[in-house]
Order: C-alpha cells, then sequence, then structure tokens
C-alpha cells in the first residue's frame, strides 16, 4: 500500500474539509496528514477520539524522504482566477480533484459524541447553538446577534442557546452557556446534539455536514458575506445571502492573509478595523429569525 503524505497547513475549517475523503484514501493508500501545529493541537483528539485518521501530525514531524508521494492541499480554484473570480464548483469537488477521489457531500460519518455536561435540559434536550466569530475576514460578521437572542428568548424560553467558537470570542448575554472555552470536542458534541446551528462561513458551517450515525446531519442557518455561499455552504443548509453585484469578493484580514484584496468599498470610504459591509448589514435580525422558526420546529 502507498505511504502517502497530505501537507495542508491550515486553516482549521480547510483541514475539516479534507476530512470527507479519508475514508476513500484509506482504502488504497496509507495516509499521513499533516497541518500547522496550532491546528494539530486543536484537532488531535477529535481525529483519533473518532477514528479518522492513524497518522496525524504537525507540520514539524514532516519529512519528504518518507513517502511515495505527498499532496499538498490547496482547495481554492487559483487556476481559475480565485479570488478576483467566483468558484466554479464547491471547494469540496477541488479538493476531492486534487485527493485524486469521488466527490461526495455524505462520507463525513460520525458516531454520535455523549450530550455535553453542559446541556441543562438532558431528558428532551431542546436547543441551539450559534458561532458568531469568524477568524480571516471580519467581512464574514455579523452585527444582528444579541437582537436575534433576544428575540428568540422572548418567543420561545424553552429553547435553550449556547454558543460555540473560540476562546477568545465574547459571550453574548441571555444565553444558557458558552463553550468557548471548551475542547473542540465538547464543542462539535454540543452542535451534534442541537435541534439546529445558526453561524458563519466558518469551522462550525463545516462541522455541520458531519452525519451523525442514527440521527444525521444538524440543521443550520449560514449567513453570508464576503464569501460564496455556492462554493464554501452546503446545499442541505439554509444559506442566507443578499447576493449583491459586489458579492462575494473574498476579502480578508490584511493583517494575516496573502491575498487581502482590500478594504471593503460598500459603502465606501470603510477601514477594516471599522467594518461596515452592507452584504451582512443588509441581512435583518427577521429574516433569520424566520429561518430559526424553522429549525425549533422540527
Amino acid at each position: 500500500m502507498q505511504k502517502v503524505a497530505l501537507y495542508r497547513p491550515g486553516a482549521i475549517g480547510d483541514v475539516l474539509l479534507n476530512f470527507n475523503f479519508v475514508k476513500q484514501l484509506k482504502e488504497k493508500h496509507e495516509v499521513h496528514y499533516f497541518c500547522h501545529d496550532s491546528i494539530h493541537s486543536i484537532l488531535n483528539n477529535f481525529v483519533k477520539n473518532n477514528n479518522l485518521l492513524e497518522h496525524f501530525y504537525p507540520l514539524e514531524k514532516y519529512d519528504s524522504n518518507n513517502f511515495s508521494k505527498t499532496i499538498n492541499l490547496v482547495g481554492y480554484p487559483l487556476h481559475e482566477g480565485y479570488p478576483h473570480k467566483k468558484m466554479q464548483n464547491h471547494i469540496l469537488y477541488y479538493f476531492a480533484n486534487e485527493l485524486g477521489v469521488n466527490f461526495t457531500f455524505n462520507e463525513f460519518e460520525l458516531d454520535l459524541p455523549p450530550l455535553p455536561k453542559k446541556i441543562k435540559n438532558r431528558n428532551t434536550p431542546r436547543y441551539i447553538t450559534f458561532q458568531n466569530k469568524t477568524g480571516w475576514s471580519a467581512y464574514k460578521e455579523w452585527w444582528g446577534w444579541q437582537k436575534l437572542i433576544d428575540l428568540i428568548k422572548q418567543n420561545h424560553p424553552e429553547i435553550e442557546i449556547y454558543q460555540i467558537g473560540g476562546p477568545h470570542d465574547i459571550i453574548m448575554n441571555n444565553i444558557d452557556g458558552s463553550f468557548c472555552s471548551d475542547s473542540f470536542e465538547e464543542k462539535v458534541a454540543a452542535q451534534a446534539w442541537a435541534l439546529g446551528h445558526i453561524g458563519l462561513d466558518s469551522v462550525f458551517q463545516v462541522t455541520s455536514n458531519i452525519q451523525w450515525r442514527n440521527k444525521g446531519r444538524t440543521k443550520a442557518i449560514i449567513l453570508f458575506g464576503s464569501t460564496q455561499y455556492n462554493g464554501t455552504g452546503y446545499p442541505f443548509n439554509i444559506n442566507i445571502s443578499l447576493n449583491l453585484p459586489c458579492q462575494p469578493c473574498f476579502k480578508e484580514d490584511p493583517k494575516i492573509s496573502t491575498m487581502s484584496m482590500g478594504p471593503c468599498q460598500n459603502p465606501p470610504d470603510q477601514t477594516y478595523e471599522d467594518p461596515k459591509h452592507a452584504c451582512m448589514a443588509g441581512i435583518s435580525v427577521e429574516m433569520v429569525y424566520l429561518n430559526v422558526l424553522k429549525l425549533i420546529k422540527t
């Protein structure tokens, strides 16, 4: 069996996207995956506990001499003109081509983890999760979270609300709990058991594609600003995009991106540090709330 290295430094969501195809790869190859040290530390237990890969390492462990083949994973179609042009296919399609496997949405299947202890109503859990911050781009973020949470609590106090995200995210008010400082496994477990998830084009949109055995996927509402809803979103989620002429712009944080594309110009004269992007400002709380009702009525 050929010994193959998959080399993808980051980001965490992109690494998770590759896990859609490890089942196919492992049928033909001995697969070794290498990612950035910080991402490895976040995902290592998740990968091991779910038997996704036997060989999952930080980049420092990589040595090309140990492998018959190395696949440097990119995913994003630079050859098509990205980020100056829209993606012609879903990002999973491009990763599948790089990996030499069949494109599918349906192979990221895991056992349902234990219900997290933080969930208050443990007999008949009825709750939603949300992620309100992203990495890489403020232009993927929305300003209506607190009003949305308050509206849900006002009209449906029986529905619990839990925040998932990064350890440095500001915790919202009027929620039932936060998993932001918990392990990645606990955050994914919270999402797995939820009635639904509300979020952005970020890591917990990627995990909404996981099919939990004996449950199925957690339904999600995903808000899209600078990125392309049919390029990185999933067709089975509720993807909210205003489809403005300037969307998608793929603009990112100039401090960390090698292709930041500059500050948003809709409206003009804004700075990255003080964003006012119309693609998210135009998404009303009521618009999102009406879709939340679809999640909690299931």
